[in-house]
């Protein structure tokens, strides 16, 4: 049986209640791949109105963006998955590293939601961009770099930081019930790198 990713963002509590034990990592093996797809389509839009050699946009553009974005994705998951099973096991939760890793990635549903989202506004924002030539992948990460700024990004950063409290939203009540904590003890341990994450863009976007 396929777990509802409905449920598990509308109601984390029951889900994970029912299915903890049950979760299988080939599919959230499958979330994650999901979420890198996701992070892929994002980028892909600011490569519509660049024109240059065929080898640049596929060695820089779309391999570029398939790598970083299978990095961020699976170095993501595993990094999540031990720094909550760490900061859990000063509550002495008991569950195995298998089940939060198992659980970690349904907390990505979300963000793929939020990069699809970014995706929509890449492409209003390339609508009526004029077509610009480029001869290194240094000129190219500089175009897509002002092609996703301005007004509209700020909105869409925004948007991503509650994509993000939507995920620790869901990491709450898989954890409580993946390392049989007390939700208490579940939002402490995941408001730590979640709220140290938001610090950080925040940081970044005014910079």
């Amino acid at each position: 049986m396929i777990p509802s990713a409905k449920e598990s963002m509308t109601d984390p509590d029951g889900f994970f209640s029912d299915r903890i034990s049950e979760l299988q990592l080939r599919f959230s093996l499958i979330i994650v791949v999901a979420y890198i797809i996701s992070r892929a389509l994002a980028f892909f839009p600011a490569l519509l109105p660049v024109e240059g050699e065929l080898h640049i946009l596929v060695l820089y553009g779309l391999t570029g963006f398939l790598l970083g974005s299978s990095m961020v994705g699976f170095v993501g998951w595993i990094f999540y998955s031990v720094i909550l099973y760490l900061l859990s096991a000063l509550f002495r939760g008991s569950g195995s590293f298998r089940q939060t890793m198992a659980m970690t990635a349904w907390g990505f549903i979300p963000m793929i939601l939020g990069q699809l989202l970014s995706c929509v506004a890449t492409i209003i924002s390339v609508l009526d961009e004029p077509s610009v030539s480029v001869a290194s992948g240094n000129e190219l990460s500089a175009v897509i770099s002002q092609t996703r700024s301005g007004p509209l990004f700020v909105i869409v950063s925004l948007a991503m930081m509650a994509f993000n409290i939507w995920s620790a939203y869901i990491w709450i009540y898989g954890l409580q019930h993946a390392r049989d904590l007390s939700k208490r003890q579940a939002f402490i341990v995941v408001g730590l790198p979640i709220s140290f994450g938001i610090i950080v863009k925040l940081l970044f976007s005014l910079s």
